[in-house]
């Protein structure tokens, strides 16, 4: 018999074994009547909830399937090596010391669509050289962060360079990538042009790069935005005032309690980086 019963119990219970090898919870002082109302045509003669108590035993699933789920492996994933070049939309010449941030995120599946946690499949960083080349390495990730459920979103990267406009590239694939489409980046291997801007255009561009900045500090993504210093400095250099606390000077308005909570203080960990970023 394969019985789905969607029920919370609220009474106390004891896990046990029953004589076909099912894992069961034995209920205590439970009353099948109060079953009978959570369930349509419970109450009909011979029906499936007063067959199942007939021994006091509420089956939730066979052993065996529990324990396969208990055992599932987290299932990795990559995005290879992604090789690129920026150049000047103008005059096409390489930008070298450019500061690029690749990230991936995912978010929880809910039964209404919205919200759900929020987890970053891989970030990194590369800078670009005198050939204006930008080389970042694979990325392992696990390709699903969430139990039930991940609703995967398309791979993004932020370009930063004083004196052009920030640039944020995303795959245009799909709105909602597959794992597959998630897994690879549709501008390897070619050339990206950035267009220089005055300070006009970078005011209004402020608000928005810090945002993306953003996604890398929180408490419960861990110390991911100790894998993209020099974009959180070149940000800080370009964007002192966005019209919010800009990311580095969140995390050291918090020093003391990114210590707290295991990353260390973010004062120390960017003293070594003060001197790349001009």
């Amino acid at each position: 018999m394969d019985v789905g019963l969607g029920l919370y119990l609220a009474v106390g219970a004891r896990s046990v074994i029953d004589k076909r090898g099912e894992l069961a919870l034995r209920l205590e002082g439970v009353v099948p009547r109060v079953f009978d109302n959570c369930i349509p045509g419970a109450t009909r003669g011979g029906s499936i909830v007063r067959n199942v108590f007939a021994n006091g035993l509420f089956v939730v699933g066979s052993l065996t399937l529990l324990l396969f789920l208990a055992a599932v492996p987290a299932i990795a994933a990559t995005m290879p090596a992604v090789t690129m070049k920026v150049v000047d939309e103008h005059d096409g010449t390489p930008i070298p010391g450019l500061v690029a941030m690749f990230w991936a995120t995912a978010r929880e599946g809910t039964f209404t669509g919205h919200g759900g946690k929020h987890a970053i499949l891989f970030a990194v960083e590369a800078v670009s050289d005198e050939s204006g080349e930008l080389r970042f390495p694979k990325q392992d990730f696990n390709s699903q962060p969430f139990f039930l459920n991940t609703n995967y979103e398309n791979p993004s990267m932020l370009l930063l360079k004083p004196g052009y406009a920030p640039l944020v590239l995303h795959n245009q694939l799909r709105i909602i990538p597959t794992l597959a489409e998630a897994s690879r980046w549709e501008y390897d291997g070619k050339a990206v042009r950035m267009k220089k801007a005055t300070d006009d255009p970078m005011r209004q561009q402020a608000y928005l790069t810090t945002t993306y900045t953003n996604t890398m500090v929180g408490f419960d993504l861990g110390c991911t935005w100790k894998r993209v210093p020099r974009t959180l400095l070149m940000a800080d250099r370009m964007f002192p005032n966005p019209g919010m606390t800009n990311t580095l000077r969140t995390l050291f308005m918090n020093d003391a309690l990114f210590a707290q909570r295991g990353c260390g203080s973010p004062k120390a960990f960017f003293e070594p980086y003060l001197h790349l970023v001009p």
